[in-house]
């Protein structure tokens, strides 16, 4: 899971992505960690320590370090909610390319209808914790009044 705010643990970014699989009993090799930072867009970055990372930088870690874990699924809890547009930009196209990439299925939650058109393939519209809309992206959109 990936949510709003990027909470790293403190030490290298390359300890952050093992702590997961460590809790199964997993070491992570090495290769694996630069695999992960590869794909997140810090490749050559693991001994760095988080605290001196940006917010898109650290919220590039929180994806790298869900995905340490294997996941059948991607959880995200409003990824970019608290990044500038640039950061939000480079995250938007970071989660779409790993989810690609690694052929996951992704929920994600977002309050913003213009972010759900530019990454969702289908849209569940919530209110009072009842489902108003589910279907493709563009047309639950749409129907809400936003045009995409």
């Amino acid at each position: 899971m990936v949510t709003q705010t990027a909470y790293l643990f403190p030490g290298s970014i390359a300890e952050n992505l093992r702590f997961g699989p460590l809790q199964r009993g997993i070491d992570l090799a090495q290769n694996a960690v630069e695999e992960l930072l590869n794909q997140v867009g810090l490749a050559e970055r693991g001994n760095e320590n988080v605290s001196h990372l940006s917010g898109g930088e650290a919220q590039r870690v929180s994806v790298a370090r869900a995905l340490a874990n294997q996941p059948a699924v991607l959880l995200l809890d409003e990824p970019t909610s608290a990044l500038d547009a640039d950061a939000k930009d480079d995250v938007e196209k970071l989660i779409l390319s790993v989810v690609r990439r690694n052929e996951l299925t992704c929920v994600m939650v977002s309050h913003d209808l213009a972010q759900a058109a530019r990454v969702a393939e289908e849209v569940m519209i919530m209110r009072k914790g009842k489902v108003a809309r589910f279907g493709a992206a563009r047309e639950v959109i749409n129907a809400e009044g936003f045009l995409c």
